[in-house]
């Protein structure tokens, strides 16, 4: 639903149109701010995977027997991992 039309909707109950707006463009705003926010979370994590060490301690914490495997076995999940973040960071506008 768009805006002007929430707004619209909600005055008619109300017969407060401007407190209505005044609210809902409050709660806009914060939502922005709330997905811009993470949308710089994602975007940091995404410039730490060139980071050896990074990509060890994430995979780590997802499989906690990585430090008993082979090197083979190691190489194989650290690429995994790779991959799925350029999926991430491929699809990071949506």
């Amino acid at each position: 639903m768009k805006f002007e039309a929430l707004v619209k909707q909600l005055a008619n109950r109300i017969n407060q149109p401007h407190v209505i707006e005044h609210y809902l463009k409050m709660v806009w705003r914060t939502a922005i701010k709330e997905t811009e926010a993470k949308q710089c979370t994602v975007h940091s994590v995404i410039k730490r995977f060139d980071d050896q060490k990074f990509i060890d301690n994430v995979i780590g914490s997802y499989r906690h027997d990585f430090g008993l495997l082979d090197k083979q076995e190691q190489d194989k999940l650290r690429f995994e991992c790779k991959e799925w973040m350029r999926a991430i960071k491929n699809n990071e506008p949506y």
